[in-house]
């Protein structure tokens, strides 16, 4: 199957099983961002004209058929899933030991079950650089929260688990993406509304691997399927 070590634990405390700025060529990179450029882990790519700033994904096959060669910086990217624990945090933990080793902030929002730290640390992961907000269900506050996290520049990444986000929040959201040059990852199932993010995957677990389809990349013209084998 799809699945890799887990980097969640349930309650119980055992364990679970389970980068590119969209805007004009004349964009002035952050100085954090420019810390990362210059260490080889974010360039800049042209698509469709305009500029962009990319984040590897840490998966050569993936950073192949998306636009910029990797994750958009400033922008959001919505993550379909079958069920929780399919490999959606391993596809995302090369980006996170980046941008926290350069002393980046990563926030994981609302997440469904405690991340299992041991797993983080072995990963590469500075859980100096992690924060978890966990909230009651329903929550009207989450939203403000990423918001707010979205919007610091020393925040890289934002993983969330909302429930319901109305299309005005979620142009907020990806305002204050662009304004922090952060990455607002999106997790939610098939049945849930489409997001207007930059970027939309849909995962499923197979044999061959963790099966990533890129249903949209702005500044593709179409998407493609690759299947990465996580970590054993």
């Amino acid at each position: 199957s799809g699945s890799a070590p887990g980097v969640f634990s349930d309650r119980r405390g055992s364990r679970w099983r389970g980068a590119h700025f969209v805007g004009c060529a004349n964009f002035t990179m952050l100085p954090i961002l420019q810390r990362l450029a210059h260490s080889g882990l974010i360039w800049r790519g042209r698509v469709d004209g305009g500029q962009r700033l990319t984040l590897s994904t840490g998966y050569p096959e993936l950073d192949a058929i998306l636009p910029g060669g990797g994750w958009p910086c400033g922008a959001l990217v919505e993550v379909c899933l079958p069920c929780d624990g399919i490999g959606e945090i391993q596809l995302f933990l090369p980006s996170m030991v980046a941008l926290s080793a350069c002393s980046r902030w990563l926030l994981w929002a609302q997440t469904p079950y405690i991340p299992y730290a041991p797993a983080l640390v072995n990963a590469g992961i500075n859980l100096e650089y992690l924060w978890i907000l966990r909230l009651r269900r329903g929550d009207p506050n989450l939203p403000w929260a990423v918001e707010k996290a979205l919007r610091t520049e020393a925040c890289g990444m934002v993983l969330a688990w909302p429930q319901r986000l109305t299309a005005t929040t979620v142009r907020r959201l990806q305002l204050a993406a662009e304004t922090g040059g952060s990455i607002g990852v999106f997790f939610h199932s098939r049945q849930d509304a489409k997001l207007p993010a930059a970027v939309r995957l849909e995962l499923q677990p197979s044999s061959r691997g963790l099966q990533v389809q890129v249903c949209k990349a702005r500044g593709a013209s179409q998407g493609g399927t690759v299947y990465l084998k996580l970590a054993p």
